[in-house]
């Protein structure tokens, strides 16, 4: 595991962008609290990567603490995802949206962004999504800065992010990001 210091906060995790001196990329709050007070707070980037579907990087910030118990970590985890809609079946869209209690047909009643922000809190929130990075830290502010600074890195080289092994049997990210995950 590897560790940067931001702003006097060591963050742990596997971290490709060491130093950085541009402007982070904007991501909108889309759940949850701006200021990362809440559990579950999720934040989707202004800006797609071109791939074979558009694809969007989401930042979800979770009080480890407070979730687990668990002391021996620290408090806080922000991950960083991929998600693409137009890459997922139409039954797997139905699952995801049948877990968050969402119907598909709603999306005809909402603007074009909601339905779009709908859709990729579905996706995520089931499990239809490309696990980039994990980044500790005791507060939360450093940990989302270091997973902004990567997003940097996974959008120019995105398909090598995708390609990596994401567990033990062998899928990647391109199997994560279509919810085609297993044998």
């Amino acid at each position: 595991m590897d560790k940067v210091t931001v702003d006097g906060h060591e963050v742990y995790g596997n971290i490709s962008v060491r130093e950085f001196s541009g402007d982070l990329p904007e991501f909108l709050t889309i759940c949850g609290h701006p200021d990362y007070a809440a559990e579950g707070t999720k934040m989707v980037s202004k800006f797609t990567i071109d791939s074979d579907w558009p694809v969007y990087l989401m930042i979800e910030v979770v009080d480890w603490l407070d979730a687990t118990g668990d002391e021996d970590k620290p408090e806080w985890v922000v991950i960083l995802s991929a998600v693409a809609p137009e890459a997922v079946s139409e039954e797997n869209m139905k699952r995801a949206f049948d877990c968050c209690g969402f119907d598909l047909a709603d999306l005809e009643e909402e603007s074009e962004e909601d339905a779009l922000y709908m859709t990729l809190e579905a996706l995520h929130s089931y499990g239809i999504k490309a696990p980039i990075g994990e980044f500790w830290c005791n507060e939360p502010d450093p940990a989302v800065k270091v997973a902004m600074r990567e997003a940097v890195a996974v959008r120019g080289l995105f398909g090598f992010f995708m390609d990596r092994q994401v567990n033990a049997i062998g899928n990647t990210g391109w199997h994560f990001l279509q919810g085609e995950i297993g044998f």
